[in-house]
């Protein structure tokens, strides 16, 4: 299913800030759901669509939304998981964010929202990333320097 990545707002009809029961409702249908009880966080796994649903306490609100093959994950209009290879995928990102950084397995861009992971730039990066997330700002901040 193609996935279209609005940054720092949603992907596909899963908008971050959700409630489970409204993102349940959006994808209609159920996932199999984890709690953590160390950090209280509800994680919906979505294997079927390739996605899986992060709350964070308190509010229990999507805060981030990870993408794995089957889905497809599009961001202006080139595919994030079935094309292109992680090292010409950040060289594009590159191209259009001068924040973005590369911490060895993933491509961080803080203007669009969004992650590429692999992993091992290094070893992986003429293959294609395995995953994508999408997080509300200000969640990989502690990255910058």
């Amino acid at each position: 299913m193609d996935f279209l990545i609005k940054p720092y707002e949603s992907v596909g009809p899963v908008k971050l800030g959700m409630t489970p029961k409204q993102v349940h409702k959006a994808l209609n249908c159920l996932p199999k759901t984890f709690v953590n009880p160390d950090s209280d966080e509800i994680r919906d796994y979505f294997g079927n669509l390739g996605l899986h649903i992060v709350y964070r306490a308190p509010s229990h609100r999507c805060d981030r939304i990870l993408l794995f093959l089957p889905a497809n994950p599009i961001f202006l209009n080139r595919s994030l998981l079935k094309r292109l290879s992680f090292e010409k995928l950040n060289e594009w990102i590159k191209s259009m964010d001068e924040s973005a950084i590369m911490t060895g397995f993933e491509c961080v861009s803080y203007k669009f929202g969004f992650v590429l992971i692999t992993p091992s730039f290094k070893l992986f990066k003429h293959k294609r990333p395995k995953e994508v997330i999408v997080f509300k700002e200000g969640l990989y901040d502690y990255l910058k320097n």
